[in-house]
């Protein structure tokens, strides 16, 4: 199991995931980083809208932040690390490559 970010077009239905984590890190890190800094965007099962670009994108910073800060497992930490920095330099091309998408579902 994984956490994605899914993206589903909205005239032929086809889906396509962006990965944010393999389950085992989102369970051990993602989600006490999110705990910790009281992030309210991004998690599991949650709706991500293309209005809160800008705050998505410094929510998952944040996650970042958390594991340079603390004390993760090195293979942890840099996994995390790599994996924000994928989805913060990629976010917005995955969203903008199908017009008319204005949500991805987070799970």
């Amino acid at each position: 199991m994984s956490v994605s970010l899914l993206r589903i077009d909205p005239k032929t239905k086809e889906t396509k995931e962006m990965p944010v984590s393999f389950q085992r890190v989102w369970n051990e890190v993602w989600e006490k980083a999110i705990e910790d800094r009281g992030l309210k965007l991004i998690g599991t099962c949650t709706i991500l809208h293309k209005k809160d670009m800008a705050e998505i994108l410094r929510e998952f910073l944040q996650v970042k932040e958390y594991v340079m800060t603390h004390d993760i497992p090195e293979k942890d930490k840099e996994y995390v690390i790599e994996r924000v920095d994928s989805i913060i330099e990629n976010l917005e091309k995955f969203w903008n490559e199908v017009p008319g998408i204005d949500e991805l579902d987070m799970g």
